[in-house]
Formats: structure tokens, sequence, C-alpha cells
């Protein structure tokens, strides 16, 4: 298979919740890779809230601000809309929405 990616991912076994806003449900994903640029997800149940939400890594506390590129049965590709050491306070929208999870996480 050919890796199309610009950034190579790193395997990891990473816990993480996902939102769209403060009007979806929090979701438990389990974090299989991950990169500067996006990641690599598995939801147990049900379906990611929209194309557009928001990651937080349990690990590193970090927030990022994905889009949903591609979804194969449980497994879902994200991209990162902002990349660096600010990529989680840079994801302006996800970021703000999240606020009103962060008691419950």
């Amino acid at each position: 298979m050919l890796e199309r990616r610009a950034k190579a991912r790193r395997r990891v076994c990473y816990q993480g919740s996902v939102t769209a806003g403060l009007s979806d449900p929090v979701l438990s994903v389990h974090i299989r890779d991950l990169s500067e640029t996006g990641a690599q997800v598995r939801l147990a149940e049900g379906a990611l809230p929209g194309r557009r939400i928001a990651l937080r890594v349990d690990r590193t506390r970090r927030l990022y601000d994905a889009e949903v590129v591609w979804r194969a049965m449980e497994l879902y590709g994200l991209r990162f809309r902002h990349t660096g050491d600010e990529a989680g306070e840079a994801a302006g929208g996800a970021t703000a929405e999240w606020q009103g999870h962060r008691a419950s996480l």
C-alpha cells in the first residue's frame, strides 16, 4: 500500500474523547496511531458525531481540532486542522466547544 501521509504516524495505545460541540455527547475512543497532522481512532459503538470534531488525548491532555477524512467500520482517520505545539489552543472552535464538557471528562 502506498503511503500518502506527509508525516509518519507512530503506533500508540492511548485513550481519548471526541465531541462535535456543546449539544453533542462526549464519546470515548481508542487512539491507535498519532502524528503531528492526524490520527487513527477506534470507536467501539455508534458513530462519530460529525465531520469536524474535537479530539482530546487523555495521556497528554491535548486538544485537537480534527476533520474525519475516512471511515472503515469502527476505525476513523482524522486530519488535524491546526498543527504544531499550539494545536489544542489554536483549535479555536473545537476548544471553545469543549469547555462545557471539561467537568465530565
